[in-house]
């Protein structure tokens, strides 16, 4: 956040982060993104709503994402995500990184309890 509101207020800073889902999460909210990132990544937005096949792609070893995920559901996400890291234009791959990880948890079986996840 400190990050955020240094270029909200169009001051230099530099953060350190050792988490990196958190670097990424800097990464991605205080990068420039010029019109025609932008329009590149409407049009990759577009392209990823007409994926439909479910690709063969590799399952991660998770004793358990059979619970988490019903497996059209996993394999959709993660075809999802091998179209989102083929794109070139690394700003565009990473804001729809970010968006797919925010979907991740609604498209699961698993459900918070307060703080705590839930199965």
């Amino acid at each position: 956040s400190t990050l955020l509101q240094a270029k909200i207020n169009k001051c230099n800073s530099i953060g350190f982060e050792i988490n990196p889902f958190s670097a990424f999460l800097a990464k991605v909210k205080t990068q420039d993104y010029k019109k025609q990132d932008i329009n590149l990544f409407i049009k990759e937005v577009a392209n990823l709503k007409k994926v439909r096949s479910k690709q063969k792609v590799k399952i991660p070893k998770l004793s358990t994402i059979e619970q988490l995920f019903d497996k059209d559901s996993l394999l959709y996400l993660l075809t999802l995500k091998d179209k989102i890291n083929q794109i070139k234009n690394r700003k565009v791959s990473d804001l729809l990184m970010l968006a797919w990880l925010g979907v991740l948890e609604e498209s699961s079986n698993y459900r918070k309890a307060g703080r705590y996840p839930k199965s």
